[in-house]
């Protein structure tokens, strides 16, 4: 895999206009004042875990950190959660986009209907 050139990260989006379309989607969001804000997009890979770019959680207080779900509108996210422990790959350093790779870990096992992993969710498309 030494040949492999990456180019860029995955910047911006397109809309989506189903709440359920993408049921694993999930949103970081750190307090900023007195409000949060919206920081990243990330994965639920089931139970208590979501899997995120490490850039996003990079030198962030842990305390300051949400994860937010439920729907793809970013103003209609009914459930948030305070994210417990981040585990960043050892190899990330900031320098470039290689292994820029993390988990999130919050603070309980999630277990909403509608939230599917992403492998239940395409088996069923």
């Amino acid at each position: 895999m030494s040949n492999i050139k990456i180019e860029k990260r995955i910047v911006g989006g397109n809309y989506v206009d189903s709440s359920n379309k993408y049921p694993f989607m999930a949103t970081m969001w750190y307090l900023d004042g007195e409000s949060y804000k919206f920081k990243c997009g990330a994965v639920f890979l089931g139970k208590r875990y979501f899997l995120t770019a490490a850039h996003c959680v990079r030198n962030r207080n842990l305390e300051m950190m949400v994860v937010r779900l439920g729907h793809t509108c970013l103003r209609n996210l009914p459930y948030t959660y305070k994210v417990k422990k981040i585990y960043s790959h050892p190899s990330y350093t900031g320098d470039d986009i290689k292994n820029d790779i993390a988990i999130l870990e919050i603070d309980e096992d999630l277990n909403r209907d509608g939230v599917k992993l992403p492998c239940d969710h395409f088996k069923s498309v």
